[in-house]
């Protein structure tokens, strides 16, 4: 078992268009990869099924390559060792560029304004549900992914088998014309902004 972790570093979609995610390392280790297993999920066929690891060490956090094909690089250098992570750091899995953040107060100041850590899914729920016509079920599922939570773990949450919760995510992503977690996240979040 781990030890329960007071969340303050978060990795963050790096883009030139408007969207953006973020999402808290809330796990010890935190997992990144393709495979839906993963804390992160980040589907690119540059990206191994189980990619990298973070984990804290001291007062800071440290990235692991797990033999990935494609590699992990950091600020632009291929990660050879277990490296400590400084706050503002561009990592590369694949083809994925992630920017690693320190944040205290949950909230961090960008050229494009505030950007908010937890996206508190009861405030906007009702709209983003109507909107794209979701089920009641996938509703619950949506909460959990927008949560930051494994297809495991909402199979465990819910009580409902893997290929079930894999089939109501593929229901939510094609009513929102999507293809990974990461986009569904993103396009939760922009449709906040745009209320």
């Amino acid at each position: 078992m781990y030890p329960i972790m007071v969340v303050k570093w978060f990795l963050e979609k790096v883009s030139e268009s408007e969207e953006k995610w973020i999402i808290p390392i809330d796990k010890n280790p935190f997992f990144i990869g393709r495979s839906q297993n993963c804390n992160l999920t980040l589907l690119s066929k540059t990206v191994s099924r189980k990619h990298a690891e973070i984990y804290p060490r001291k007062k800071t956090m440290v990235l692991h390559d797990l033999d990935s094909t494609n590699g992990t690089f950091i600020n632009g250098k291929r990660l050879k060792d277990r490296t400590d992570l400084a706050d503002g750091d561009l990592i590369h899995f694949g083809e994925i560029q992630l920017r690693i953040l320190l944040k205290d107060d949950g909230k961090k100041e960008s050229g494009s304004g505030t950007m908010h850590m937890k996206s508190p899914i009861r405030t906007r729920k009702n709209d983003f549900v109507r909107h794209y016509d979701i089920t009641k079920r996938e509703e619950d599922v949506l909460k959990l992914i927008i949560e930051g939570q494994s297809t495991k773990q909402i199979t465990e949450e819910l009580k409902i088998s893997f290929s079930t919760a894999k089939n109501h995510i593929a229901n939510i992503f094609k009513k929102c014309d999507l293809h990974s977690r990461i986009e569904l996240i993103s396009l939760y979040n922009n449709f906040e902004d745009k209320k």
